[in-house]
């Protein structure tokens, strides 16, 4: 491989339209590394959104040709005995793509040899398929209240966050930053103190708390001497738990390194 030449890993959506940008604005191939050795079949079509759309035209991709989809302007979950159970409405121009069809294989480099990336093929009419009612309603409900949920989640979050980094604040013998994108704390131990896989044990066995030790085994030289700590859960859980967190830290024996 040069060393001037691109590496991209993982041939999904993504990596394809950023291998296929990065050639044409730049004129180069990228190497294209995928552990995968062919696409596997999910479901039994999808929706595009015209912003989608948009998106693979500007790669390259022929919409009637190789696409070949079908306006949608909504969704419906029907019973097999032909109840109406949920209904929705999409956003204008979106299109309904056939998975079910043939698909011609794409061809790329990949570690030095050719593998198989796939992109829709021409065919005869479609054929769309009965997934299992339970995933038609779960689509349906993400689409239509997944974003509403997802704000309301978020801000769930960073309440907890705040709830917990607080807390953890206050407790002698801990240090720890406020996280800005995930769902755990990673609590620094002073010196002086349990090692914190002596914590860890300590704390499931004598307060009923259960954390995770920094070990290296898992996060790394850098999580010595550190807990991991989930506040994804309710204010009332997080709270208790933050309560035993504090009473153990009170009763930690005194003369370890917190570094083993």
């Amino acid at each position: 491989m040069p060393l001037n030449q691109p590496l991209i890993i993982g041939a999904g959506v993504a990596g394809l339209a950023l291998a296929v940008g990065w050639r044409q604005a730049h004129g180069s191939t990228p190497l294209l590394c995928e552990r995968l050795e062919g696409s596997a079949h999910q479901g039994f079509g999808f929706l595009l959104l015209p912003r989608g759309l948009q998106a693979l035209e500007a790669l390259g991709v022929d919409r009637d040709r190789e696409l070949e989809p079908h306006p949608i302007e909504h969704t419906r979950l029907v019973t097999p005995e032909g109840e109406t159970i949920a209904e929705h409405r999409l956003e204008p121009g979106t299109l309904a793509l056939d998975r079910s069809r043939r698909w011609a294989p794409w061809r790329w480099p990949i570690r030095g040899s050719w593998r198989r990336c796939w992109l829709p093929a021409t065919s005869p009419a479609p054929w769309m398929g009965w997934p299992p009612s339970s995933t038609v309603a779960a689509a349906a409900a993400c689409s239509a209240e997944g974003l509403a949920w997802q704000a309301a989640f978020l801000e769930h979050l960073r309440q907890r966050r705040d709830q917990a980094i607080d807390a953890l604040r206050a407790i002698p013998g801990l240090t720890v930053s406020r996280p800005a994108a995930t769902y755990v704390a990673f609590v620094g131990l002073l010196a002086g103190g349990e090692s914190a896989e002596a914590l860890v044990e300590r704390l499931r066995l004598e307060h009923g708390l259960a954390l995770v030790p920094g070990s290296p085994r898992w996060f790394g030289p850098g999580g010595v001497g550190h807990v991991r700590l989930c506040f994804a859960t309710g204010e009332a859980i997080l709270a208790e738990g933050l309560r035993r967190f504090a009473a153990g830290m009170a009763a930690a024996p005194l003369g370890r390194s917190s570094f083993g």
